[in-house]
């Protein structure tokens, strides 16, 4: 009953092909998660937000042209003597009553113009840091778009290698409960003792715990897919591909130094804040210069309505500002900035050092994953070989039960070092590709 049991359990296991299952392929996981992701969602904003503050500093350069519209009512001499001599009305009927006037009403519509002249190139230094600073957010969205990438390639790689040992789990419980029905039948012949059975049971039960844990981690590299692509629900799904070992870049250990250190985005983002940093210590440096501004104003004023125009006055000027003490403020945020900039170049420094050491540990771990490979498939034949030898020489009499369970096992292990060989060597090729962000 137990037997009927189990066959029904591995019917329902493979009776994916039997249902019309959506299956997601590595393109569209990726274009999903790239669609969906909140993560680089938020860097997308970030980069607008940079992109709008550039627009912003080169606004400054350009003039500001405002329409303002100002109502006063008041019988305060020098207020009302002003709102008369606007509105062109200071006649010497007015004149003999302005020590105590009576309430006066000015509407005054005004046109004005203000643009900066030279500010010491603080502007054009501003404008340069908005422009770095958006160079420093794109640099680090492309960064984390590849992060992304990686990460989902190596999730998608995780489903098809749990498939794997899913598949080893299921032949390793066929082929026990076959030995189970073997070591009962020459039992019955009186070829085997209760202690094979037992044993034989005992493997059975390894095997179906070996086959529930890989089911168990099939759903898990399943539901980490699907989290990762922006689905806050777990579906059954299948997906294209086996596991096999992907081809990758014949470039030699300097070529890929080289590569990385070209290529990287979080590398170049960190550059670009250095020069940010440059940037802003010029522009502080410059504060100390003299700024000039001009304006011009054009106005109506009158004594009835907005529309109404009694006099008009226009006003050209030109502001100079010299700033001659701020508190030391000035020089406390250059020597700040001055501080950033040396740290900011010497972790650009460690991050270069980092990225060697990164390439190199990837290079050597993917060449040793791509010789343990060829070790493991021949482990696999050779261990497929020993079961046959070892169950011939057990129906002959010649060796314990035990020897062939361990047989079997040893089919099983040198099956799942293959599978752990060509996993390894992949994340190691997808890894490479993070570490240099060439395209493969």
């Amino acid at each position: 009953m137990r037997k009927l049991l189990w066959i029904a359990i591995l019917l329902l296991i493979s009776s994916n092909s039997l249902f019309s299952l959506e299956i997601i392929t590595r393109k569209h996981a990726l274009d999903t998660v790239l669609l969906k992701n909140n993560l680089l969602s938020y860097q997308e904003y970030v980069v607008k937000q940079a992109e709008y503050e550039h627009e912003t500093a080169k606004s400054q350069l350009k003039p500001d042209l405002s329409l303002k519209n100002e109502f006063t009512r008041s019988d305060e001499p020098s207020i009302s003597a002003f709102s008369k001599i606007s509105q062109g009305n200071f006649t010497p009927v007015y004149m003999a009553s302005m020590d105590n006037p009576d309430l006066n009403n000015n509407f005054k519509t005004s046109l004005t113009l203000s643009m900066p002249l030279w500010h010491g190139g603080q502007i054009r230094e501003y404008i340069k840091i908005a422009k770095l600073n958006v160079d420093v957010k794109k640099f680090e969205y492309e960064r984390k778009k590849r992060e992304l990438i990686s990460q989902t390639i190596k999730s998608y790689e995780n489903i098809i290698v749990a498939e794997s040992y899913l598949q080893v789990a299921e032949n390793s419980l066929k082929t026990a409960y076959e030995e189970l029905r073997i070591i009962n039948d020459m039992k019955q012949a009186g070829l085997a003792v209760d202690s094979d059975v037992i044993r034989a049971e005992l493997h059975v039960a390894e095997s179906e715990e070996f086959l529930i844990q890989s089911q168990n981690n099939l759903s898990l590299a399943r539901y980490n897919l699907l989290f990762i692509m922006g689905y806050s629900d777990f579906f059954d799904f299948n997906i294209e591909g086996k596991l096999d070992k992907k081809t990758c870049s014949s470039l030699s250990y300097d070529e890929l130094r080289k590569t990385a250190l070209e290529n990287r985005n979080d590398l170049k983002a960190l550059k670009k804040e250095f020069e940010k940093v440059s940037s802003v210590i010029s522009k502080l440096e410059k504060e100390k210069l003299p700024e000039i501004s001009m304006f011009a104003d054009y106005s109506l004023n009158s004594s009835k309505d907005f529309s109404n125009g009694e006099g008009e006055g226009k006003t050209i000027g030109i502001v100079s500002k010299l700033k001659l003490y701020d508190s030391g403020k000035n020089k406390a945020e250059i020597n700040q900035y001055k501080a950033s900039h040396k740290a900011l170049q010497n972790l650009i420094d460690n991050m270069e050092n980092f990225i060697s050491l990164e390439v190199k540990t990837i290079f050597l771990n993917r060449e040793t994953a791509s010789k343990k490979i060829e070790v493991a498939a021949k482990s696999v034949s050779q261990a497929e070989e020993n079961y046959k030898i070892i169950q011939n020489r057990y129906r002959q009499g010649l060796i314990p039960y035990v020897s062939v369970i361990d047989a079997q096992s040893m089919i099983v292990k040198s099956q799942t070092r293959l599978i752990n060989s060509i996993y390894e060597f992949n994340i190691c090729r997808e890894n490479m590709i993070l570490a240099t962000e060439i395209n493969e």
